[in-house]
């Protein structure tokens, strides 16, 4: 399995949360409160683009058996102070692994702080 850096935008994020939720996973987001955040900070959260960080492949839920998921760590924006909010994700493994990698070649950093 490979561990790369990927990214998520608001869609995704949205059916990936959903889709815990009705399956029963452990963990799952307040995709409202989580938007909202994102939005007070200036960005428009339909358009941004989340880092999703792989913490762990895992197949349990409410202490049974499940399919396998992803365990993700979806880090959102920063401000003078640091990074202001990052949440767990346990995401479908046909969502994660539809994810794009991140690729750091390609990209530049637009602001830091």
């Amino acid at each position: 399995m490979n561990f790369e850096i990927k990214v998520m935008n608001s869609k995704l994020l949205e059916t990936a949360n959903e889709t815990a939720i009705k399956e029963g996973y452990n963990r799952t987001l307040n995709t409202k409160k989580f938007f909202e955040t994102v939005s007070q900070y200036g960005y428009n959260p339909d358009t941004a683009k989340y880092p999703v960080f792989p913490l762990m492949p895992h197949e349990h839920a409410d202490g049974k058996i499940t399919d396998l998921h992803m365990r993700i760590e979806i880090i959102g924006p920063y401000n003078e102070d640091g990074m202001v909010m990052k949440a767990v994700l346990d995401c479908p493994m046909e969502i994660y692994q539809q994810l794009p990698v991140y690729d750091y070649e390609a990209s530049e950093v637009k602001s830091i702080n």
